[in-house]
């Protein structure tokens, strides 16, 4: 969403790079990131969403359902 709207916009949206709901009392994370041209994007993102989850379930006792990683961009170096 974020990389389809900044092709008809020049603003920035990054105050979409994250969506938290709940559905049966567990999390559901939506994490929209930009990802540099090269690198290992499922590494990137298996990463993202092992430390997403085990932060936010520390911090706050909550059980996260689901960490949905969203590349929208990809950067040169």
């Amino acid at each position: 969403r974020q990389g389809l709207r900044s092709v008809f916009s020049r603003r920035s949206h990054t105050d979409d790079g994250v969506r938290v709901r709940s559905e049966n009392g567990k999390l559901i994370i939506d994490l929209h990131i930009a990802v540099i041209f090269g690198l290992n994007i499922a590494a990137i993102a298996q990463s993202i969403v092992n430390k997403v989850r085990y932060t936010v379930e520390e911090a706050t006792g909550l059980t996260v359902k689901k960490v949905n990683v969203f590349v929208d961009e990809m950067k040169q170096e």
